[in-house]
């Protein structure tokens, strides 16, 4: 591990507020391990403050989210769900 993160290796989920458990669950076995080089990618503001008040690494993307659901290929992915 010591190897990994000195070359800069970060370990990374994606989880929104539903999936705040399981980020924290995720956190929390890196942390058993004694990594440091890990955090979690919050989907939404929501999923953020709740895993930073638990004193999870989190970074809020919920920005970079609203703007993914404005481009064509979100559009593309909804209309596609909504025939199956």
């Amino acid at each position: 591990a010591k190897d990994a993160a000195s070359k800069g290796l970060v370990y990374m989920c994606a989880a929104d507020y539903d999936f705040r458990e399981i980020a924290s669950n995720w956190m929390r076995a890196f942390v058993r391990l004694g990594l440091k080089n890990a955090l979690v990618y919050a989907l939404d503001a929501e999923a953020h403050a709740h895993l930073t008040a638990r004193g999870v690494r989190s970074v809020d993307g919920s920005l970079a989210m609203a703007d993914f659901n404005r481009t064509r290929l979100a559009r593309h992915i909804q209309r596609a769900e909504a025939e199956r």
